[in-house]
Order: structure tokens, then sequence, then C-alpha cells
């Protein structure tokens, strides 16, 4: 008999084996569809292979009801935050956030969805508008503008300054509260500061007061940015930027508190999730750095317009960047407001090297079957797809000989990870290229290399690297341009012997044309 016949037979006098094996296929393709549902749709594990989600019909599973209660519990958290950021205006708080050129910056999107809703939380879109312009249009993502998946969080690498504008989250017809981002040219405008452990300044300024219009001059200060290097001493920084803020109860409670104590209170702007946080650092400052009045002579008499500006701050409850593309042109112009300037901080650290993310699948067993060294660019099927690696951006810049130039870095590696520098395999240090070059190149606190006069031995491929990783070239090219120079005063003086020559000339073979036709 063949293999069909006795499987046949098998069947038939076996029915014990016929419900196994049916009840084997069964959990096989059970399995296989909750894999290819997650795998498409990335839920967690409370989700089920037909589409929904299992802790919201808990029944008597404890595990589910505690999952259910804490989904829940989160929706109204969020319901009441957003309720107690209406305020006695019952009004959205649209937030204004500042950035520099190059660095990154995340948007949380603040919709507030129940449990039973969170399966369209794929369906949230981002929308923005440029400087100057009055619609909206669906943002298109790249290797620099990255949404999470999980929370719909929209983050924006390597920032230029043509991406100031108007940035929303929008889910059908329910939309968030706006932020307007200005990104800000590194170039000018920046201070660097030492911390107050230092023996000597500049140290970061304290909040000071504008009569007449209740404004306070503050400076919103990130967080530090990772180590430049690991296992060996690196650099690392953080920004503080200049915001002004109305001056309220609360500001003045906390501002009478910093001069009485002499501590430095210092607010934070995360820029992970752009939401802001007061941490209050102790320490003991000179008493001569005490909070400040700025007298605005000019100001004496506050016309109406300006009072009516004034009144952006109480939209703005969490303060305007000075430099804010928003902010009227009648603050910008005020005197303290345009002399004071953003700040940035620099220290030294040292970590530990990350070790190697290496991915393993296991079997029921606990025996791994698979590995897979993410840290060598190697995945794992079971993984999904990576993220795109930005690549590695290159740049020709010429320059003229004898003129200044600045050399920054074309690309990012999606991170706020200081730029290091190198020409071939040699590293730029700061301190050694600025001395053996008697101060002609340096390398600003913004990792830009800044040559004052450009000589022919300056042509070179500059590299600049993040985390020991190659983010960007710039081939520098130094020609010698000829100029010629014009006395103004000689050209004008030709310009009129040539036209009485050419009228002379004219009026000549005029007259003579007029006496031969005569004759």
């Amino acid at each position: 008999m063949n293999m069909f016949t006795i499987t046949f037979l098998l069947l038939i006098f076996s029915p014990q084996y016929c419900i196994s094996l049916f009840q084997k296929s069964y959990k096989n393709m059970l399995n296989k569809a909750k894999a290819y549902y997650k795998s498409q749709y990335g839920k967690d594990k409370t989700w089920h292979f037909l589409g929904y989600d299992v802790s919201e019909y808990p029944g008597a599973n404890a595990e589910y009801r505690k999952i259910n209660e804490q989904k829940w519990n989160e929706y109204y958290e969020c319901l009441k935050i957003q309720n107690d950021n209406l305020g006695v205006h019952r009004s959205v708080t649209p937030e204004a956030v500042p950035a520099f050129e190059g660095s990154f910056i995340s948007f949380d999107c603040k919709i507030c969805l129940n449990p039973k809703e969170r399966s369209k939380i794929d369906a949230v879109e981002w929308y923005w508008a440029p400087l100057n312009s009055h619609h909206l249009t669906l943002i298109d993502y790249t290797e620099h503008i990255i949404l999470s998946p999980e929370d719909k969080t929209l983050t924006l690498y390597n920032l230029q300054e043509t991406q100031t504008g108007q940035y929303m989250c929008k889910l059908g017809g329910a939309l968030t509260a706006p932020y307007f981002l200005t990104v800000i040219n590194s170039t000018t405008n920046v201070t660097e500061v030492h911390t107050q452990h230092a023996q000597q300044g500049p140290y970061p300024k304290l909040p000071e007061i504008i009569p007449l219009i209740n404004l306070i001059l503050d400076t919103v200060w990130g967080e530090w940015s990772p180590c430049s290097k690991c296992d060996e001493v690196g650099k690392r920084y953080k920004f503080g930027y200049c915001t002004i803020f109305m001056r309220d109860k609360e500001n003045t409670t906390r501002n009478e508190r910093r001069t009485k104590n002499k501590t430095s209170t210092v607010t934070h702007l995360n820029t992970s999730t752009t939401k802001i946080k007061k941490t209050t650092v102790t320490t003991k400052i000179p008493s001569s750095r005490k909070l400040t009045t700025t007298s605005i002579k000019k100001h004496t008499t506050i016309s109406k317009h300006l009072l009516k500006e004034i009144e952006l701050f109480k939209i703005f409850k969490n303060g305007v960047p000075c430099q804010s593309h928003i902010l009227p042109e009648s603050i910008k112009n005020i005197t303290a407001i345009k002399m004071r300037t953003n700040e940035v901080m620099t220290g030294y650290c040292k970590v530990r090297c990350p070790e190697e993310g290496v991915f393993e699948v296991k079997d029921k067993d606990g025996n791994v079957i698979e590995r897979a060294n993410n840290s060598a660019g190697i995945y794992s099927m079971l993984q999904g797809m990576p993220p795109i690696e930005p690549p590695v951006e290159r740049m020709l810049q010429y320059a003229i000989m004898g003129k200044p130039v600045m050399i920054s870095c074309p690309g990012n590696l999606n991170t706020d990870t200081p730029i290091r520098w190198q020409v071939g395999s040699q590293k730029l240090i700061p301190e050694i290229i600025k001395l053996q070059s008697k101060g002609r190149i340096y390398i600003s606190v913004m990792d830009k290399i800044n040559i004052k006069k450009a000589k022919a031995s300056d042509s070179n491929i500059y590299s600049c690297w993040q985390n020991n990783d190659l983010a960007g070239t710039v081939r520098l090219v130094v020609e010698k341009k000829i100029q010629l120079t014009f006395n103004h005063h000689i050209m004008l003086f030709g310009m009129v012997i040539i036209l009485a020559v050419f009228l002379y000339v004219f009026t000549r073979a005029f007259f003579g044309r007029q006496y031969a036709r005569f004759n």
C-alpha cells in the first residue's frame, strides 16, 4: 500500500489521532495569525489577533483588569492636565520653542485618547506652516524628520532656519495647541558661560525685571547633551535661551525667594518633550549678582500699541523666546531684550562605552536559536525594519585667500552629541589648533571651524564625527581672486570724454551730409 492509503486508514480508524492533528494545526494557525497581526500593526501583548484589546473586556482576569484601570487613569490624568492648562481664559496654551541651527527638537502630540480610541493612533498626522505662510501642509518624513510609531512624537533633527514655523498635531477633526518653532542662527547672539562652581565667570545671567510693562527676562536651560567620547574624557554642552515671561504672582514670589536666599533657580526646557520643569540649584553666588531691575527710559510713557502687544504673554504662559519670530518688533527693540543674549555652557565628561546590542531569539525552553548583533548593523527578521540611518553629507566649499571662512558640519547622525573635527586621521583639538595657528584658526563653542584669514594651505578635506561615526565631510578650496579696483571719479570722467567724442563725430557727420546735399 502506498503512503496515501495508510494515512487514510489511520484517519478512519483513529479518531483520537485525527482530533490531535486538528488541534495542532489550529494552534499553529492561531499563532501565525497573532504574529502576523503584531508585525503589521505593532500592538502590544494585550491586543487580540482579531483586532481588539482584550484588556477592555478583562472578565475575571486580574492582570487585564489592572491594565484596564491603569489605561483609564492615564486618560483621565491627560484630561485633567488639559483642563488645568486652559486657565481663566478657557483657551489652549500654545508654545513658542527656540532651537539652535543643527540641534534637534521633539514635539508631543497632546491629544487625549481613551483606551477604546487607542486603535486610531495610527491616523494621527502632523502639519506645519513655514514662516510667512498661513496654510498648514502635511509634513514629509525624512531621515531627519521622524515620527514615533508608539506615541506619535515628532522629532526634527539637524534643524535648519528654513524649518522655522508653526507645527500642529491632528487626529480627524481634533487639533492640538500649536508649537511655534524658531530656529536660531548659532553663529550670532551666543555667549559662553561657566557654572556657578567655576572660579571665574562669566556666569549665567539672573532674571531681570522690566518695570512698567511687567515683564521678566530669564534664561531657560536645556539638558546636558551626550558626551562626545566614551571611555575617555569628552565634551558636552547645554543651551540657555533668553525668554520673556509675564510678571505674575508666581514669578514674583519665585524671584524674591531667589534673591533672599542667594540661590540660582534655573528653569529647564526638556527638548525631548518641550515641557517646562523647574529645578532649584542651591549654590552660593556673590552678593553683587542679585536680581536686577532694568530701566527703560525710552518707554517711560507706555503706548497703547505696546500694551496691546504685551497681551501676547497671557496666551503664551510658558514665555516667548527673545528671538522668536512671533515676538513683535516693538518688544524686541527694548534695550534690555536686545542686549540679552542666549547662553551656552560647556563641561567635561567621561562615560562608559555602550555594550554591544545583541538581539536573541529563544525557544520555549530558553535555548538561544538566533543572535543578531545590532551594534554591527545586523538585525533579526523578528525585529522588523531597522530605522533609516542618516547619510553622510558631503559639501564643497570655496573661499577667497585672505578672507574669513567658517566651516560647519553638513551632516548629523540624529543626535545632539558635540561635533569632533578631523583632517585625515589627525584630530583637531580646539586648544591646540588655536595655539599653533596663533589665533588665526579656532573652533567655536558651537563646533564650527573659524579661519580669520584663509591661506592656500588651508585647502583640505575636513571631516566631522559624532559618537565615533562619520557625519559629514567638507572639501575646502581656497583660491586667489584677482580683484580690480576702480576709481569712480576717473570712470565718470572717461565716460564723459567718450560721450563728448561720440557727439562731436555725430555732429560733424550730420552737418557734413547737409553741406553735401546743398552742393
